[in-house]
């Protein structure tokens, strides 16, 4: 009982923290999604760019 009171506890807060970081963050999302509508070609390939860094850094190790 105690176990599942911890959880819900803890579940409770992920949310509250979640939607205050939403909230906080809502104005950098919005800006960075016009960013992409509107400069997709760059932001595609800095994708493909951490893409490729990840899978030599993954082979590497």
């Amino acid at each position: 009982m105690l176990k599942f009171a911890m959880y819900f506890v803890m579940f409770v807060g992920a949310i509250a923290i979640a939607a205050w970081v939403s909230r906080e963050a809502s104005y950098f999302f919005n800006s960075l999604f016009y960013y992409v509508r509107y400069h997709w070609l760059p932001f595609l390939g800095g994708v493909a760019l951490i893409a490729i860094i990840y899978k030599v850094l993954s082979s590497k190790s």
